[in-house]
Parts: C-alpha cells; sequence; structure tokens
C-alpha cells in the first residue's frame, strides 16, 4: 500500500496541509535531492563543460560558419 494512503487514512483532515503548501513542498524536496543525488556526479565527470562545448559548436553551425 503506498505511503499516500497510509498518511490520508491516518492523519485526520483537518490536520493536512493546503495543497499548495503541499506542492511546494515536494517542489523543495525534488530540488534537494536532485542537486544530493545527481548534480555531484555530473560536475565530477566535467558534463558542463562537454555541454557548453556542444552548444557554442552548434551555435557556430547556425551562424554559418561551422567549425570541426
Amino acid at each position: 500500500m503506498p505511503a499516500a494512503v497510509v498518511v490520508k487514512k491516518v492523519v485526520p483532515e483537518k490536520m493536512r496541509l493546503h495543497p499548495a503548501v503541499s506542492r511546494v513542498l515536494t517542489l523543495g524536496f525534488v530540488a534537494v535531492t536532485v542537486n544530493w543525488l545527481f548534480l555531484p556526479q555530473l560536475a565530477r565527470n566535467g558534463v558542463e563543460e562537454n555541454i557548453i562545448e556542444e552548444y557554442s559548436k552548434l551555435m557556430d553551425l547556425f551562424k554559418g560558419n561551422p567549425q570541426t
């Protein structure tokens, strides 16, 4: 049984958070989790440098002066 179903059965209606607050907390949790789990690995492997280089070459191609 999913945790959300258990929480809805256990916690009374008047003690639940407003949906807007729940959404903000969920987005905050996702942002923290992404920063904690995924971004360190990407930064360690130099992915951002490769992405910047590839976009730079793509923009050169769009401008009409491709460089290899």
